[in-house]
Parts: C-alpha cells; sequence; structure tokens
C-alpha cells in the first residue's frame, strides 16, 4: 500500500532521538508510516514522518557519532523551523538512573522531566564558572509547557487507575527480539563503593557486592517523575552520581541532551533506563529501555486531545501570512510562563530584571531596580524584523494580546484589522530567581524597600521576566478580508523575499506607505527604542517563626514590623522568599492561552 504525502504545515509533533536504537523504537511506535518530505536546502536532518493516534509525527536521530546538548539544540532548531506548525518535541531516549531510598528506580523504568524541588525537570550540573571558592553551578532551564505536563499528569492517572496502555504499546516491539525484556539480561546493581572489574561484562565483578532489592511482583516498567541531569559527559561513577544527585535534591537519571532543548523548545524529555550511571555501565538494556521510553512517549501523545492538534494546523495560515520569524514567537520561543500584559508599554531601562515592583497598574513607578547582574543570569531569545498582520481570527495568541495593548491606547476596537511591525522582540527569561531574590535581600536598601512597601499593607512582586518590541510601528485600518486581497495585487513581496525574506523594516515602509496612500490605514502608534509589553511576576510571601538559630544572612531577618497581625506578636523573625509559580491576578481578566503560552489581559490591574 502507498504512504500517504503530507505537508510540512501538517505535522504538529516532533520526536527527538540521539542514538539509532532509539530511532528504531520510535518509529516503531507509528501506525502509520508516511512518504517522505522533500528536503530542505537548509535542512540537513533526515526525518522519518508518520502518525500517532491522530496525531502526525516526524522522528529524527543526531547524526551518527555526534551527541550532546550543542548538537541536540541545532538539530531541534533545524526541524523547528522546517516544520512551522509544530507543537512540541518529545526528547526521547536512553538514560542512566539514579538508585535511592525515596525513587526505587531499576533498570528498563522510565523517567520523565517534571517540575521538583523547585527546579523545571531538567537541570545541566555542568554548567556555570569557576571561582576561587570553586566551581559555581549557574543557570535555570525551563518546565514543559503546560499541554505535556496535563498529558503526564493524565497518563499518570491511568496508570493509578489501572487503565494505563504502556504494556500494549511496548508489545509492539515484541517482533524484534533485541528490543525484548528477555533478551536485556538481569538487572544487577552493585554498593556505590565498589568499581567494576574485568571485561565489558560484569561477570568478573563480586556477588558479594550486589545490593539485595525486594523483586517486583511483574516485570512492568514503572515511571518515575521528577528531575533529570543534564550534561556534556558521560557519567560513570556512582560517588559522582550521588553527590550531583544530593546537591540537587535528589535527581532521577542523567543524560546528555535535554539541557540544549529546556530554554528555546517546547519539551517534554522521557528516559528508559539502561544502566546505574556507575563503572559497571554497559549497553545490554540499551534496547529494551529504548523501547518502554518510546511506548510511553506514545502513551503520553494519547492523553492529547485530536482538536489540539487541528488548532494548531490552523494557525499556519497565520503563520504562512507573516513576513518574518517572529509570527513563530510562541513555537520558537518556549512560553511556559505566564505574561501579564501592562498598561502602557515602558522602556526596557525603567524595569531591569530581577526589579522588585510595590504597583501593578505602573510597575516602574516606586520599583526598586535590580542589580546588575552576570550575562549568565539570565537567558533571551531573539526574534528579528517583526511584521505581521492581526485580523480577527487570524492573530497568533501574542500578536492577539499585544494588539490589545495597542488597541487601548488609541481607543481602537479590537476586530479593526492592526498591523504591527519591529525591528525586533525579545523574551527575557531570569534564571534561578529564587537565588537572584534572596542574593539580593543581603543589601540593605533593598530590606528597607520591602519594610516600608510592607508596612503600607502592599502586595509585593519580582520580575522574572518579561517580552519587548523595538521600534514598534503600528497601523490601524478597517476590517475585512478586501484590504488583504488589495494588498496581495498591488504589493508583491520584493525580489528574493521567498528565500531572504526581505527586510521587514523595508516591507513595512512599503506595505505604510501604500496604505496611507490610498487612505486605508494610518500610523496611531510609533516607538523608539526597547519597550516592555508583558511583564512576568513572582509574588513574595513572608513566613514568621521564632528560632535566631535558622538566620542565614540572606532573606531571612529580625521582624521589621507588628502592624500586620497581633498573632505574628510572639515571633521575632522573617523569612521572604518568592512564590514558585508564576503571579495572575485575582481580577476580572481575558486569558490568551495556548499550548506553550498564556497571557493575561487585565481589564484594570491592581494598584496594590
Amino acid at each position: 500500500m502507498a504512504h500517504r504525502r503530507l505537508q510540512r504545515e501538517e505535522y504538529t509533533v516532533g520526536w527527538l532521538c540521539a542514538l539509532p536504537i532509539e530511532r528504531a523504537a520510535a518509529e516503531e511506535m507509528l501506525d502509520e508510516k508516511h512518504e517522505d518530505i522533500d528536503q530542505d536546502a537548509r535542512d540537513n536532518n533526515l526525518y522519518s514522518p508518520g502518525r500517532i493516534g491522530e496525531h502526525n509525527v516526524v522522528i529524527v536521530c543526531l547524526p551518527n557519532g555526534l551527541i550532546g546538548n550543542n548538537t541536540a539544540a541545532a538539530m531541534a532548531a533545524q526541524m523547528m523551523s522546517t516544520f512551522r506548525s509544530m507543537q512540541f518535541i518529545l526528547m526521547v531516549g536512553v538514560g542512566g538512573g539514579v538508585p535511592s531510598l525515596e525513587a526505587d528506580i531499576r533498570l528498563g523504568d522510565v523517567v520523565v522531566s517534571n517540575p521538583n524541588q523547585g527546579y523545571g525537570g531538567v537541570i545541566q550540573y555542568d554548567f556555570g564558572k569557576a571561582t576561587p571558592s570553586g566551581f559555581q553551578r549557574t543557570g535555570f532551564l525551563n518546565s514543559p509547557p503546560l499541554l505535556l505536563l496535563n498529558a503526564v499528569a493524565k497518563a499518570r492517572t491511568n496508570q493509578l487507575r489501572g487503565t494505563s496502555k504502556l504494556l500494549e504499546h511496548i508489545s509492539k516491539l515484541r517482533h524484534l527480539p533485541e528490543f525484548t525484556r528477555g533478551a536485556a539480561g538481569p538487572d544487577v546493581l552493585f554498593e556505590y563503593t565498589y568499581n567494576h572489574e574485568g571485561g565489558p561484562t560484569c561477570q568478573s565483578c563480586s556477588a558479594e557486592k550486589q545490593v539485595t532489592r525486594q523483586p517486583r511482583s511483574n516485570e512492568e516498567p514503572v515511571v518515575h517523575y521528577g528531575t533529570i541531569a543534564s550534561g556534556n559527559q558521560v557519567v560513570k561513577d556512582a560517588a559522582q552520581r550521588d553527590s550531583i544527585s544530593k546537591e540537587f535534591g535528589g535527581v532521577l537519571c542523567f543524560e546528555m541532551e535535554a539541557a540544549g532543548l529546556m530554554n528555546g523548545f517546547p519539551c517534554l524529555v522521557i528516559r528508559g533506563i539502561c544502566d546505574y550511571a556507575d563503572s559497571h555501565k554497559n549497553k545490554k538494556w540499551q534496547a529494551y529501555a529504548a523501547g518502554t521510553a518510546a511506548a510511553y512517549a506514545r502513551e503520553v501523545l494519547s492523553m492529547i486531545p485530536p482538536a489540539e492538534g487541528a488548532k494548531a494546523r490552523e494557525l499556519v495560515e497565520t503563520i504562512k501570512a507573516a513576513s518574518g520569524p517572529l509570527s513563530r514567537l510562541v513555537y520558537t520561543g518556549h512560553m511556559a510562563r505566564t505574561d501579564i500584559l501592562v498598561n502602557h508599554p515602558l522602556l526596557k531601562e525603567d524595569l531591569p530584571l530581577a526589579s522588585l515592583v510595590c504597583n501593578l497598574q505602573s510597575p516602574h513607578q516606586d520599583a526598586y531596580k535590580g542589580a546588575d547582574m552576570d550575562e549568565e543570569d539570565w537567558s533571551v531569545a531573539l526574534f528579528e524584523d517583526y511584521s505581521a498582520y492581526v485580523g480577527k481570527g487570524r492573530q497568533s495568541l501574542f500578536k492577539e494580546a499585544v494588539s490589545t495593548i495597542f488597541s487601548r491606547i488609541s481607543d481602537a476596537k479590537i476586530d479593526e484589522r492592526i498591523h504591527v511591525s519591529a525591528s525586533k522582540a525579545q523574551k527575557y527569561t531570569l534564571l534561578q530567581p529564587q537565588m537572584q531574590f534572596r542574593k539580593l535581600c543581603k543589601i540593605e536598601s533593598v530590606r528597607e524597600w520591602i519594610r516600608d512597601n510592607y508596612n503600607y499593607n502592599k502586595d509585593l512582586f519580582f520580575v522574572v521576566g518579561y517580552l519587548t518590541m523595538t521600534g514598534a510601528t503600528v497601523v490601524r485600518g478597517p476590517s475585512g478580508g478586501e484590504i488583504q486581497s488589495n494588498l496581495d495585487a498591488t504589493l508583491p513581496l520584493p525580489a528574493g523575499a521567498a528565500t531572504n525574506m526581505a527586510t521587514a523594516r523595508d516591507l513595512d515602509a512599503q506595505t505604510t506607505a501604500h496604505m496611507n496612500q490610498n487612505s486605508l490605514e494610518s500610523v496611531f502608534y510609533k516607538a523608539d527604542g526597547e519597550q516592555i509589553f508583558c511583564i512576568c511576576y513572582r509574588k513574595l510571601k513572608f513566613s514568621w517563626f521564632s528560632q535566631e538559630s535558622t538566620l542565614d544572612g540572606s532573606n531571612r531577618w529580625k521582624l521589621f514590623t507588628s502592624n500586620r497581625g497581633s498573632s505574628r506578636a510572639a515571633k521575632s523573625f522573617v523569612e521572604i522568599d518568592i512564590d514558585k509559580r508564576d503571579f495572575v491576578p485575582e481580577i476580572p481578566h481575558e486569558t490568551v492561552e495556548g499550548p506553550q503560552e498564556k497571557y493575561i489581559i487585565p481589564h484594570q490591574l491592581p494598584r496594590t
């Protein structure tokens, strides 16, 4: 039977593997294989397209012999550029497990990246800077998008109810002997202080050094949820493994690609455990572990309703209509956080990252501006030459939200056609916000600012991210499809635009001149410099205690007031921290939400 041939825009899920054996397991999960896609001259990846359930999926593997975070990030960027309607990426393969009293991890089990202990689900343990006091790890990686976390929660519920189809999915590999449980051999764990002896197998290793564990009632893999450690080196040392795990509050497994994806792409990491990241590491369990990971990835996909895939396909026309890569903001720049639109755009220098805010209506007023930070303390995603029409039913979520701001500024109706352009837009994210906040709390003037505003009964907030546009220009015109037809007929794209997407700035100038000439549109907003349009906050929280011994000199200090609650009079000390979740105002608001992003549009921001 001939395979179907689909357009690139019809694929909504990316499946990334590091090893050929992982790719083989992934392709066995397909319900239908599709005809190969024409090769893009700018994309060196070779894809295996197909369908799993109602989702069209493209599977890709790292080049033979190349591994690591940088290679994975480069491949993911190429894939997202080729498949412009892609919702998310599943990073699926094998990893080294970290058995502990808290997590009884066995070979063949599955580990899923999940927010835990203040981390987003993946940590990069080998990223940081050398200081006189030793190596200091820095950086913070994003969580998986809400769509995937919700799918994981549903799959986990099915596990608890006994309705999971994980074993059914694993059975799709039974016709391949290498991928069966029997071919993997015994599951042996040695004491962490005992190093490997002999050749490639553990036949010469002492049986007395094996760890005795309670046998399981069946051979069904157990799925674990928590932190995955990612780095650019293979870990084959049990002592190092356990030390890193302890430092990060309990790591479930080690791998080498995920850290390259989490801050740039909407991604979930799924790992089958093939060894224990110790000196006894070998490849006997790789095939079976690759199969269990692929089976769980299929299970997660089955939790996502077809409507979500259809919704992404409906956005394809929006993506095609735009003349610049920022139209792919929601896909290229993973937005797992919640951004609140400002009442009016703010200059970036008026509200740096890590600022403290006491007035959401005018956040730059009376704010404590954040201290200077090193480059590794924040990340930025850059989107250049943004030019796109925002019309009713055609806009991306970001443009729909931004158009609301402009309509407020100009009293324009939201259903009027709005053309928004900018030389670039950027998404800033503060890395390790809790650590940055505690560092800020060591400054005496910060304590005074918190004390004074707290005594005035104000809620306080910490800026952990925002979206900016540089040189924003907005043109407004009447609604209706005739304007676009008029544009298409009379304003062709510049030569070479099909391949080079001639700069949006030039196109915008032509567009504006043309529209003004025909009295169809008029410029109603123009800004110089970089301005903030959306802000992500974490709210400050206060805890009270009486033991001075717990003071650590950063975010804990002696009580500075007794005015806000007599019940705290007996408490002598206060601890101030930030919430782990992004702030959402408890006032009437609209929510513009997609699988990887959420924008809050307050009807009126409170003056706290």
